[in-house]
């Protein structure tokens, strides 16, 4: 080190032979013209065994299994969609399978980053410092007398293995929300699952509206302490630790508070800002933030789901997942033998070609249509359409009825409002006639 040296670094990896893996250590210094040195340290791990037991095997299987799988149905509705034209394909690429295109794509990227970390634990440099022993590694005994190529070459692998494991847990957990998006996919099959995802989209413009002001709040705030008691209080030192205080303030966490009261001896802080102050500062931002906002986020969100439950509940898709099952069940059974519905409600919805063009349905149109069709499946579609058709006129019965009910409602509700009004209009005139009655005696 001289005078133009500004930092000092420390790397070394170490062997644990328990659970065979390496560690990478990293020891620094920081140092700068006025004389601060600031320390760091940082360690990390990579694993020697990439499949600790056989049965991890049989989960990799399955999971490749599975991903080839879902990979091939997208595939061939994705070739059938672009045999019906441009306009197909661009109708087929919608939010739900567009997240299933990034789950396959992620999946197998997944596969091909760990199969790359497998075969860089093969490499020539690892292979020259373990040795391997009943399934087992150890250190060779002369590891003292390697050169610092050598070493340098140990370390260059151990942080390709390290960064491509990191590029893995990323794409897993990218690939893990997209799980989450093919859960929510599931779930518009049934009307009460669907409860959550359907609150949420009608809520989603009036939350932005209510984030804008949440978030105007609570930048006042922040700003407020930073500028106040940021020379007191260190979670308040910078504007960015402050945001983060009163974050976490939302969660419950008051230890900066309760800390800070154990060391004020008198009614000022060193600054000589009132402890009193500080006080009222938390007091009102728990009564605005805390209390009044949130609760104010959440009868947003219970409204919205009051209105998507009253909507669902009491019609026929408002089945629960045994019923539905069972439901489920019957129609596989039934259709075992059939044409795919899948591919016929393709061949349908074709808006270049449709295969059904004419506005009347019956077994014959649907014979004349589908030429590969059975008549025992075209005369259960016709008393499927026919069940639709009674359940949809029901539901439209039921609904014209919840509209008059609410109409009723919101007329009794303005009469009454209006006779309040009234009302207190009268009071008023009452005592104005008072008042004129006893200035004329």
């Amino acid at each position: 080190a001289d005078g133009a040296t500004t930092s000092l670094q420390l790397q070394f990896a170490t062997f644990n032979e328990e659970v065979e893996l390496f560690s990478l250590s990293q020891v620094g210094l920081n140092l700068d013209a006025f004389g601060h040195v600031q320390t760091h340290s940082s360690s990390s791990s990579v694993l020697m065994t990439a499949v600790p037991h056989w049965s991890t095997y049989v989960l990799d299987v399955l999971f490749i299994a599975f991903t080839l799988r879902t990979a091939y149905v997208e595939g061939k509705d994705l070739v059938a969609s672009a045999r019906l034209g441009y306009k197909e394909v661009m109708d087929y690429f919608g939010l739900w399978n567009i997240i299933d295109w990034l789950n396959i794509l992620l999946a197998l990227s997944n596969c091909v980053f760990f199969s790359i970390c497998v075969l860089q634990m093969q490499a020539a440099s690892l292979s020259e410092v373990l040795q391997g022993e009943d399934g087992s590694y150890q250190l060779v005994p002369d590891i003292m007398s390697f050169t610092s190529g050598q070493l340098l070459k140990l370390h260059e692998d151990l942080q390709n293995i390290r960064s491509y494991f990191l590029a893995v847990h990323v794409m897993v957990a990218i690939n893990t929300v997209c799980l989450v998006g093919k859960l929510f996919k599931g779930f518009q099959a049934n009307a009460r699952l669907a409860l959550v995802t359907e609150t949420l989209k009608m809520s989603a413009e009036d939350v932005f509206h209510f984030f804008i002001v949440f978030l105007a709040v609570s930048v006042s705030f922040a700003v407020i302490a930073h500028v106040l008691f940021g020379g007191d209080v260190l979670v308040f030192y910078t504007f960015a630790s402050s945001m983060n205080a009163c974050l976490f303030l939302l969660f419950g966490d008051f230890d900066w508070y309760v800390t800070r009261g154990s060391r004020v001896t008198g009614d000022l802080l060193k600054s000589g800002i009132p402890w009193a102050l500080l006080q009222i500062w938390l007091l009102m931002y728990i009564f605005f933030v805390m209390l009044v906002m949130l609760n104010m986020l959440l009868a947003i969100i219970l409204e919205k789901y009051s209105k998507v439950t009253r909507a669902v509940t009491g019609t026929r898709h408002a089945q629960s997942l045994l019923t539905q099952a069972v439901h489920f069940a019957q129609r596989v059974r039934e259709t075992r033998h059939f044409k795919s519905l899948h591919g016929i409600n393709r061949l349908l919805w074709n808006d270049l070609n449709p295969a059904h063009p004419g506005p009347e349905v019956s077994s014959e149109s649907l014979l004349e249509a589908f030429p590969s069709m059975k008549v025992e499946q075209a005369d259960w579609l016709m008393r499927w359409i026919l069940s639709e058709r009674e359940g949809s006129n029901g539901d439209m019965k039921e609904s014209r009825e919840a509209i008059r009910a609410k109409r009723t409602e919101v007329l009794v509700e303005t009469i009454a409002s209006s006779v309040q009004g009234l009302s207190t209009e009268i009071n008023e005139a009452t005592k104005r006639l008072d008042r004129i009655h006893g200035g004329l005696k």
